[in-house]
């Protein structure tokens, strides 16, 4: 098997489509070119056929990732989900390409954990029990989620916060009994994610 044309892509300045015996045979970047040393006239084995043919796997992966990482942070089980289940790539790839980025600190839970709950307490609606139930969902581990939570969260700013939407829904909710009022405000707050003792501090 021969290398019988390289041409560099457009899109991407960093990859070069590989020809192989006169047919397209896969993309790869150009340190895959430079570390397998490949050239025109170069003749391949398969056993390094199948190396750089996983290595162009993981390089799309990798694109994938990082590309999706360009929108907004996001955590490594959300780039495995949206990877695997919503691109269908194959999962082993995946994971050596997320491990890869892991290294790198380019994925990084922790520092997603802190980006991600600095947001919530911008947006001032969320409470501490959602912000939690939010990473959960996420995949970040209970450590970094408490370490984030003691770190960023501020309990007096929670509870001024509930004093804001106490106000906020009692103009909100049409409700005449008080009571039955009363327990509307505590449930939104609830789904808020506000903690419940200190949802009865001011309400």
């Amino acid at each position: 098997m021969q290398i019988t044309s390289i041409i560099q892509q457009k899109r991407n300045e960093d990859n070069v489509n590989l020809f192989l015996d006169n047919k397209f045979w896969c993309s790869i970047s150009k340190d895959t070119l430079l570390e397998f040393q490949i050239h025109k006239g170069k003749n391949i084995t398969s056993e390094i056929k199948s190396e750089i043919e996983q290595l162009s796997k993981e390089n799309f992966i990798k694109e994938k990732a990082l590309k999706y990482i360009f929108i907004r942070p996001r955590s490594r089980k959300e780039l495995s989900d949206y990877l695997i289940y919503k691109k269908e790539l194959d999962e082993s790839s995946v994971n050596s390409v997320l491990n890869t980025l892991e290294q790198k600190g380019t994925v990084n839970d922790s520092e997603f954990a802190k980006w991600f709950v600095s947001q919530r307490l911008i947006s001032n609606k969320y409470g501490e029990q959602r912000i939690r139930s939010d990473l959960i969902k996420k995949g970040i581990a209970k450590s970094i989620i408490d370490k984030s939570i003691k770190e960023l969260v501020n309990k007096d700013d929670q509870q001024e916060k509930i004093k804001e939407l106490i106000k906020k829904f009692e103009k909100e909710i049409k409700e005449t009994d008080e009571y039955k009022k009363k327990q509307k405000i505590v449930q939104r707050l609830l789904s808020r994610g506000f903690l419940y003792e200190n949802i009865l501090k001011s309400i």
